[in-house]
């Protein structure tokens, strides 16, 4: 008898056995659980929200890499943007460069500063590689000080006449007084210049102001193509 109940209980226990280790098997072999995932049969996706992943940190953001694996996406500098690199690389923050500005119209081109107190020659820019450049107009704004007889020419480094000659700041008589400097446009179509990529553009002062200004502000707008 006791021979008869120790066999019963010998063969549930290993019938129930297995059946453990059936549904222990159901977990761990794919459809449930495995090595650091787990399987669309477990969860209703449904039910699951962005708020549902705690990352315990503000501001960050994420992207699915080349192995398919979440991983963060570090944060660019302030007034960076997030630019695609294609679709077998991770995007990645950079800052706007000249060559991004749109080619069809005449934009700002770049910023620089130009003192007047002596003669010589100031780089206000460089046309950045790939491109070239017509510029269509400058405008310096006067900054502390007036700077009305000072004589500035624009051109190519070397030449720096090539876009307009000699021009006298008269209308620099005070501070944020703006003139514009451009080609006169003419019944004779005025001629201007393309400059080719790494042409540096300068502000010649051939005629200085020693009472001028030092901080006086240069825009440079044109046509990249």
């Amino acid at each position: 008898m006791k021979k008869t109940i120790l066999a019963v209980f010998l063969t549930l226990a290993f019938v129930f056995g297995l059946g453990l280790r059936g549904r222990y098997d159901d977990w761990t072999n794919g459809e449930y659980i495995t090595d650091d995932t787990i399987d669309d049969d477990s969860i209703d996706w449904s039910d699951c929200t962005f708020a549902d992943f705690d990352y315990e940190t503000n501001h960050k953001m994420w992207h699915s890499d080349g192995s398919g694996d979440v991983t963060e996406i570090t944060l660019g500098a302030n007034g960076t943007f997030l630019e695609s690199n294609g679709a077998s690389a991770a995007p990645a923050f950079r800052t706007l460069a000249s060559t991004d500005i749109d080619a069809a119209g005449v934009s700002l081109l770049g910023t620089a500063t130009l003192s007047v107190t002596g003669t010589g020659q100031t780089t206000i820019y460089t046309v950045p590689a790939g491109k070239r450049c017509i510029l269509d107009h400058i405008k310096i704004v006067a900054g502390a000080t007036a700077s009305p007889t000072a004589i500035v020419r624009f051109g190519i480094q070397g030449t720096t006449n090539d876009f307009v000659g000699d021009y006298t700041m008269t209308n620099l008589a005070a501070q944020y007084d703006c003139v514009i400097i451009m080609p006169v446009p003419n019944t004779t179509p005025v001629k201007t210049k393309s400059y080719a990529a790494a042409a540096v553009i300068e502000a010649d002062v051939t005629t200085a102001d020693g009472d001028g200004g030092t901080d006086n502000a240069v825009y440079v707008f044109g046509t990249l193509y």
